[in-house]
């Protein structure tokens, strides 16, 4: 996979890379790969499951987690809509500041602004640093990634960036979506 970068650092791209990781013999599932079905990859929590198994694509990996795990997936509005000045200038207008979308299974996989990169990137960074905590990589010493307050299985925030700006990937068990729920938004650390 030649087009896979820093997960924590990147910019939205033509051609990207939906994996976990670059070394495919750590995919988890795929036929491609010498592996079963996505199905034979067991869930224990959000974080465990992006954490302890690489996935070829994210994308349907979160998608089966919606359909089969009763998962959700929010998204604020900035970070969704391509054009936003946020990407430009790093602030969220008052007028934006606030608003989230709920995404269902379908419309994640539409190439719809920034969602699928944003999601590809999140996850692969919370895959490539684990769950550590502030001891681990921090905004100071690295100053686009970010990793604390995991609770196991299912709790979780990631800052890292994309497109130059900062962004937040929280994973919550219980969210006001109702039940699990990954969710990206703009944010600083």
């Amino acid at each position: 996979m030649p087009f896979f970068t820093e997960p924590s650092n990147r910019n939205h791209e033509g051609i990207f890379s939906y994996a976990s990781c670059n070394d495919e013999s750590k995919f988890a599932w795929g036929e491609d790969f010498g592996k079963g079905p996505l199905a034979d990859v067991p869930f224990t929590g959000i974080v465990p499951y992006f954490t302890e198994h690489a996935h070829p694509n994210i994308p349907i990996a979160v998608s089966r987690l919606m359909n089969q795990h009763n998962v959700k997936l929010m998204i604020s509005k900035v970070v969704l809509e391509e054009n936003d000045p946020f990407w430009s200038t790093g602030n969220v207008s008052a007028e934006n500041y606030g608003q989230i979308r709920l995404v269902d299974a379908g419309f994640l996989m539409m190439p719809i602004g920034h969602l699928e990169q944003l999601l590809c990137a999140a996850l692969a960074t919370l895959y490539k640093y684990g769950t550590k905590t502030r001891d681990g990589p921090t905004m100071k010493k690295k100053k686009h990634l970010s990793v604390f307050n995991y609770y196991a299985p299912n709790d979780i925030v990631v800052f890292f960036k994309f497109e130059g700006q900062d962004v937040c990937l929280k994973i919550m068990d219980n969210s006001p979506a109702g039940g699990p729920t990954i969710y990206l938004a703009a944010g600083s650390d």
